[in-house]
């Protein structure tokens, strides 16, 4: 079972939010160097230590910003197209 991209950005940015105490090269490290299976088993050892509140709210966060960088594509290219409307008429 293959991860889509979507939930690869997803995981990724999961993983960086859970360990923001960490330097950015180390984040950046661990999200290009782990496979799948590293990734799926990170997350478990780290999630084992949380409560599910925590876990609750990360993922929440995660979806939320997620669903916010989509909003502004939209309205990005919703602007674009408004642009080419008027510049076409």
């Amino acid at each position: 079972m293959g991860f889509t991209r979507a939930e690869k950005s997803e995981i990724i940015e999961l993983i960086k939010e859970t360990f923001s105490t960490m330097s950015a090269g180390m984040v950046e490290s661990i999200s290009k160097k782990a496979e799948k299976s590293e990734i799926i088993e990170l997350i478990k050892e780290t999630f084992s230590t949380m409560s599910a509140g925590m876990v609750e709210s990360i993922s929440k966060k995660v979806s939320e910003n997620l669903e916010s960088k989509i909003n502004t594509l939209c309205a990005n290219y919703e602007s674009k197209i408004s642009t080419l409307e008027y510049t076409l008429c």
